[in-house]
């Protein structure tokens, strides 16, 4: 494992941090978007790529939910959709992994 390897784990448990904050409804936090700005340094240092409309959607998704106007079921759909894009992006960054066992 390269110490790339090693920053994109870190990642991914991050993205864990994200996913679990979501699911307990603490959306007025700031972790989702500093994940994405984790995630933007690590693609531009790293030349890891993960799928551009999946990054902007989930950067757009997270910027939506820190609105406090929104109804209780728009946002549950919403933070669900963030949490689906994040996912994507974890099994994205784990799948570039040489040493794991689901290496593209």
């Amino acid at each position: 494992m390269t110490a790339v390897d090693v920053a994109a784990l870190i990642l991914i448990v991050f993205a864990a941090a994200v996913i679990y904050a979501l699911a307990r409804s603490r959306i007025d936090s700031n972790v989702p978007l500093l994940f994405y700005l984790g995630l933007a340094c690590f693609i531009r240092m790293a030349g890891r790529d993960v799928h551009p409309n999946i990054f902007g959607a989930g950067v757009v998704l997270a910027l939506i939910l820190r609105f406090e106007f929104m109804n209780g079921p728009f946002t549950r759909v919403v933070a669900m959709l963030e949490c689906v894009a994040v996912a994507v992006m974890s099994w994205d960054l784990l799948s570039g992994i040489p040493a794991l066992p689901f290496y593209r």
